[in-house]
């Protein structure tokens, strides 16, 4: 009695523990692009500042 509880224990601890793992990689994943995406964006600006700023100075 004691054995089967155990053994059906361990399995719910393994399966809530993959589970967990594949969540948290998902995040993770999921993440990084976002943060590439963030740096992209203000490279972007960044150029787009710069063009204004070499705009500026042929005027004068």
């Amino acid at each position: 009695m004691i054995d089967k509880k155990m053994k059906s224990q361990r399995g719910f601890v393994l399966i809530a523990v993959t589970l967990l793992l594949i969540v948290a990689g998902s995040i993770l994943i999921n993440m990084i692009p976002i943060e590439s995406e963030k740096i992209y964006k203000n490279k972007e600006i960044t150029e787009e500042r710069i063009k204004i700023v070499k705009r500026a100075l042929q005027v004068y």
